[in-house]
């Protein structure tokens, strides 16, 4: 397992996903990390990725960071992900909670 601190909260990367971070390149570029986000965790395109703060370096220009960043930020944004409990409409009188 690999710890990583995001936001100040500590992620735990699963040993599956650290077996497949060491397989990858040291850095990679933000399609590859959105095709690896999207195999392991959830869809996302290198367009979103391009607003996470990951800390990318930019060599001749193009934004290269870590694979295990891109996973870890990946399953923070999954863990404060809403859990759909929460009442997206607007209360009436026969929705209203009344006791």
């Amino acid at each position: 397992m690999r710890l990583i601190v995001i936001e100040n909260e500590q992620i735990e990367l699963p040993q599956e996903w650290v077996d497949v971070i060491d397989t990858l390149p040291a850095k990679i570029d933000r399609p590859n990390g959105a095709a690896l986000v999207t195999r392991l965790v959830f869809p996302v395109s290198a367009k979103t990725i391009k607003g996470w703060p990951l800390g990318f370096e930019c060599p001749n220009g193009k934004a290269i960071a870590p694979p295990a960043m891109y996973l870890a930020y990946a399953l923070l944004k999954q863990r404060r992900a809403s859990t759909g409990n929460a009442r997206w409409f607007r209360t009436t009188a026969q929705t209203a909670d009344v006791t």
